[in-house]
């Protein structure tokens, strides 16, 4: 994955740097084994082209009891091809079919054109504009 990562455009609207392999495999540990409580569970799908199976990116969600908060990150090689929304919406139908939340949520900068476009690919609609550059974007499965 630190391959994968390691394009600086995608530390463009967030607060991150690339990581190398050692780096990542450290932050990797030190998140799953934290995440997991009796109330919000923390899920990271790596997104795969097929048939090679080569990594270009990845989905995660925050797991809560009432809502599931997305994000996708995929390398700028292969933007634009609708692979972080065909991922996303895989894990919201995941989700929603095992667990049955029915609230998916993402918090996007508004200068971030690829992710508020897999937004709007997943219906999903602002709901409330956050500090600075942030805009909350909500879907409703009801």
């Amino acid at each position: 994955m630190a391959r994968i990562l390691a394009d600086p455009a995608l530390y463009a609207y967030i607060d991150d740097t690339p990581l190398d392999e050692e780096q990542l495999a450290a932050r990797y540990e030190s998140q799953t084994s934290r995440w997991d409580s009796a109330t919000t569970k923390w899920r990271n799908w790596v997104v795969r082209l097929k048939p090679a199976q080569c990594a270009i990116g990845y989905v995660q969600a925050t797991i809560e009891p009432h809502e599931c908060i997305l994000a996708w990150v995929i390398n700028p090689q292969w933007q634009g091809n609708g692979y972080a929304t065909e991922a996303a919406l895989g894990v919201i139908e995941q989700t929603y079919a095992q667990l049955g939340i029915t609230r998916f949520s993402s918090t996007i900068d508004r200068r971030n054109a690829p992710s508020r476009g897999v937004a709007q690919h997943l219906g999903m609609a602002i709901a409330a504009e956050r500090c600075g550059t942030e805009d909350y974007w909500t879907m409703d499965m009801e």
